[in-house]
């Protein structure tokens, strides 16, 4: 059940502000460092050709391509998030973070959870096909987006692992930061 109004038997069980909740927002982020080391790490088993780095096309499109690739990942999130609520969602950025939220919407657990994993697994299956089928010698600079794509996804999962230990009717309000929980059987 996805509602622009959250019914009234319905209490909050679970804020996530990653504002205010500094200690998270730093232990999200040395994850996302952590995943991306041993990401690159990984690549360099299979690819350990660093000539992209010397390559002044290559680091452009790397470059304009990671600019890009932030905005799209919350444009997946909003296109989902506005499907669900029928509401358009805010894109932002606050210095640590990207966002897509909607504040007037509630969403269900499934809904929620579509919402918080389509960016990490569309645009996750996209870069893989890209690294497939483009020529090796551009390997790094895809392999550097889907890097930053699964490493940049921590928040997301987070969220998502978080959901999963909530009572299943639960309604989530996410405000882009700011991620409440709710739920009639608290």
């Amino acid at each position: 059940m996805n509602t622009l109004k959250l019914p009234d038997e319905y209490r909050l069980i679970k804020e996530i502000d990653l504002k205010i909740q500094k200690k998270l927002s730093i232990a999200l982020n040395l994850a996302a460092v952590l995943i991306g080391a041993i990401m690159i790490y990984i690549g360099i088993i299979v690819n350990p050709d660093f000539s992209f780095l010397l390559d002044l096309k290559k680091d452009l499109v790397l470059l304009v391509s990671m600019l890009c690739y932030i905005l799209i990942h919350e444009i997946v999130h909003g296109i989902f998030i506005w499907h669900y609520s029928g509401k358009k969602p805010k894109i932002g950025f606050t210095g640590l973070f990207a966002f897509a939220g909607n504040k007037d919407s509630y969403f269900d657990k499934k809904s929620y959870v579509i919402i918080g994993l389509s960016p990490i697994v569309i645009l996750g299956l996209i870069l893989l096909l890209l690294n497939i089928f483009l020529p090796h010698n551009w390997f790094w600079v895809i392999y550097v987006i889907q890097t930053c794509n699964i490493s940049g996804a921590v928040g997301d999962l987070y969220i998502t692992y978080k959901l999963s230990k909530m009572p299943e009717d639960t309604l989530a309000n996410d405000e882009g930061i700011k991620i409440t929980f709710y739920s009639k059987n608290h």
